[in-house]
Formats: structure tokens, sequence, C-alpha cells
């Protein structure tokens, strides 16, 4: 699960990075990673994975594309978010790994806490 997680975020994080070239990063591209998100059975236990650095960054990187894509208003959502498959697989992204019963979506908070204790670990560095 360890090294799927990591091949994913490093994959995820690659197209958010090639996004400005909208030729590198289609949104066939981006449906690709996430169906192959969505078709691992072994992320469905990504819970499971020992090693708490390596799945932060994977719903680091799951959390990222999902905010600069979904919604009217995101950055991407014009290259990318209008794109049926995307916005669909997204969508059940985003209920597997950010939805809790007793919270509801949690993605904004915790993507957000998530960028706050980032960026306070480099600025003490």
């Amino acid at each position: 699960i360890r090294q799927r997680m990591a091949d994913l975020t490093a994959a995820l994080n690659g197209w958010l990075s090639e996004a400005p070239h909208p030729e590198k990063a289609s949104p066939q591209r981006l449906a690709e990673l996430l169906k192959s998100i969505d078709d691992a059975p072994q992320l469905r236990w990504y819970k499971q994975c020992p090693d708490l650095v390596v799945k932060a960054h994977f719903l680091l990187g799951v959390a990222s594309v999902a905010r600069a894509v979904q919604g009217p208003s995101a950055s991407l959502h014009t290259h990318a978010g209008k794109d049926e498959q995307v916005a669909a697989l997204l969508q059940r992204l985003v209920e597997r790994f950010f939805i809790i019963p007793e919270h509801g979506n949690i993605l904004e908070a915790w993507h957000d806490g998530r960028l706050d204790s980032y960026n306070a670990t480099l600025w003490r560095a």
C-alpha cells in the first residue's frame, strides 16, 4: 500500500505542476490517475498504512487536486473540472477520503490545516 500511495502522490503532484501547460496535464490524464486510485482495492484500506508521512502526502495530493479542480471558482475548473469523468471520480474520492459521518465533508478544513502546518514548519526552518 505504501509504495502505491507514494507513486500516486507523485503522479498527482506531477499533474498539478504541469497544469499550467494544458497539453501536458490533460483532463484525460487526470481521469486516468483518479481512476487508478478509485479502482485500487488496497487504497480502500489506506488507513492501515503505518507510514503516516506517506499517508498524509497521499491525502494532501488528492485534496489539492480536488480543491484545484472542483467547483466553478477553482483555479483549474475550466481546464479539467468540466470533464464529467474527472468530476465524478473526484466526487467519489472526496466521499471516500474526506467525508466523516460525524463531521461531514472535512476536505477544506483538513487541507487548510495541513497547509498551515507545512507553512509553519517552513517558517521555523
